[in-house]
């Protein structure tokens, strides 16, 4: 129930879980031409769905992957991190203290459970 429960939330923002349920009704229409002795029908809806997977698998990998990283159940128990240590929040501070009379902006990203480099598609 609870991973029923995780997968209808995740998909009411994902996409990838739309496209799965698409990959699924391939699947259940397939079965249904064998059983009509439909055989190329089904071979052909059987192709369709293996090029559809991974077509889902390299299209939406970062929402697969934030879907699985969300079932980590350690993570709920033992979580990473907390809040920045106090040296690390004074020297944002500073930086964005000195950056505002010289009129300048910055971006500064402050990471929690992911790396920047997977964020940024850098491997």
């Amino acid at each position: 129930m609870v991973a029923i429960y995780f997968l209808l939330r995740w998909g009411k923002e994902a996409r990838a879980l739309r496209v799965s349920l698409g990959i699924l009704s391939l699947r259940i229409i397939a079965t249904i031409a064998r059983q009509l002795d439909l055989s190329v029908t089904a071979w052909i809806l059987d192709l369709t769905k293996v090029i559809a997977l991974v077509l889902l698998l390299i299209l939406f990998h970062t929402e697969l992957r934030s879907a699985v990283l969300r079932l980590d159940i350690v993570e709920w128990f033992l979580p990473r991190g907390g809040p920045g240590k106090p040296g690390q929040l004074r020297a944002i501070s500073d930086a964005a203290f000195s950056l505002a009379p010289a009129r300048r902006g910055a971006l500064i990203v402050i990471t929690r459970r992911d790396s920047l480099s997977e964020l940024a598609g850098v491997y």
